[in-house]
């Protein structure tokens, strides 16, 4: 049985497709109240031919398929699928049933023998414009998704009458288009995604033969082709974003001017694609997909510091193999007031993570050390500067510790910021990155840590 009937919506919800879209949702509340006690709710059309299993009705897949009959673009596709009350046949029982081509005449003697308004009031919202067109290139597409095409396309063109209906399949039929199609499907299936560049290359290579395929053919069978094109983009872009998905993971691993690279050569391949045969759909995901590289492109500084902050087998400060790990704690204090003239203050602490070799691991024990010597530096340089208005070195060590008295904390974090420059410093001259680099770090700072 094919996948678009055993798991149609309208099965799920225990409706028919011209079912009053109240009465569905009675449904779909009835069925997540007892599955939300372990139990099942049986229906109508849980007793049709051909079923001998009952449908996954859980609260997420009633929910899910209530969007999808509830969508303009979804509602008639798995309608023309589905069982109705009206009476009119498109060939759903010969389908569950594996009878391909008897089901493609049903759903041709359908679409030819009943009004058109007709068949609109069965499958989908009478506002929206259905055309025989539209609904033979969606059954064709369907059929095409389930390998089924060939025979699909037979019982179609044996029973269709009107010239129009007759053009398109034929046109199909005969040009081989859909077969050289499905070939180049299958060469991109076989790509295996890593993170080369090369496999790109093979991508653009087939999409190049495939519009060859197409550009400068005088075909009448533009709309049932769309569905087989639109197959083809899909894999493409499936292809296209695991590769770069991939060379994303492996960031740390790569030079940053190769993944680029490469997320620009993914992004090529995507602006290739002629979309103009494939659905709205597919045509919008590749417009989303196009936009999400690009803004990777742009942010790509972040992307790769970020991966290489989390990658536990790289040094952060050096970019060589990681052996130690470190934390530094960043703190920020607030104030609450608790009463009349009473205040709270209650200090929040976050920390970052930093992987390092032990080199590197080295020159963070040595922090505490360059903030001695910068208090002591901090210390000699007031000495001195005292020394400069008094002759006397005794009376101007006295007169030091005398202001230092009162302002000793202008000696101690002086000289500690003093010491930790100094240690940034000599840090920075043998390295490629340095703590505000790290991302974790610029994203507690800019919330007011320090």
């Amino acid at each position: 049985m094919i996948s678009i009937i055993e798991n149609n919506p309208y099965r799920i919800l225990g409706s028919y497709s011209d079912s009053k879209l109240m009465d569905i949702i009675a449904n779909a509340n009835k069925i997540k109240a007892f599955a939300k006690v372990g139990r099942t709710l049986p229906f109508e059309t849980d007793n049709i031919l051909g079923f001998t299993s009952l449908p996954v009705r859980t609260v997420e897949s009633v929910d899910a398929a209530l969007a999808l009959i509830q969508s303009d673009e979804d509602k008639s596709k798995y309608s023309i699928f589905w069982f109705n009350k009206s009476g009119i046949d498109f060939g759903t029982t010969d389908l569950i049933n594996e009878n391909i081509k008897s089901a493609g005449a049903k759903f041709m003697s359908a679409i030819e023998s009943n009004d058109i308004a007709s068949i609109q009031d069965v499958i989908g919202d009478k506002a929206k414009s259905i055309s025989s067109s539209k609904l033979l290139s969606c059954y064709i597409d369907v059929m095409n998704e389930n390998g089924y095409s060939e025979e699909a396309i037979a019982g179609c063109l044996d029973t269709a009458t009107s010239e129009q209906h007759i053009s398109i399949i034929s046109a199909l039929h005969k040009s081989g288009i859909l077969d050289e199609l499905k070939k180049k499907t299958v060469s991109i299936s076989d790509i295996s995604v890593d993170k080369t560049p090369s496999n790109i290359t093979l991508i653009n290579r087939i999409i190049n033969d495939v519009n060859q395929l197409i550009v400068g053919k005088n075909i009448s069978s533009d709309i049932a082709l769309s569905g087989a094109y639109d197959q083809f983009c899909k894999l493409v872009r499936s292809k296209v974003i695991s590769i770069s998905n991939n060379a994303s993971d492996n960031i740390g691993k790569t030079e940053k001017t190769a993944f680029v690279a490469l997320l620009k050569s993914c992004l090529e391949t995507l602006k290739s694609i002629d979309t103009s045969y494939a659905s709205t759909r597919t045509a919008s995901k590749f417009k989303e997909d196009i936009d999400t590289i690009s803004k990777s492109i742009n942010d790509v500084d972040e992307t790769y510091l970020l991966v290489i902050a989390s990658n536990e087998e790289i040094c952060w400060f050096c970019g060589g193999k990681a052996s130690d790990s470190f934390e530094k704690k960043y703190e920020r204090s607030k104030e609450y007031p608790i009463g009349y003239n009473t205040k709270r203050v209650i200090t929040y602490t976050k920390s970052a993570k930093f992987y390092v070799c032990k080199k590197c691991m080295r020159y963070h024990n040595l922090e505490s050390l360059f903030i001695v010597i910068g208090v002591i530096l901090f210390f000699v340089a007031e000495l001195l500067l005292i020394k400069c208005f008094n002759d006397d070195w005794g009376d101007a060590i006295g007169i030091t510790f005398i202001i230092q008295f009162f302002l000793w904390a202008i000696t101690i974090y002086g000289g500690k910021a003093l010491g930790v420059y100094i240690h940034s410093i000599a840090w920075s001259k043998s390295h490629i990155r340095k703590e505000s680099d790290h991302p974790i770090v610029k994203r507690i700072k800019s919330e007011g840590f320090s």
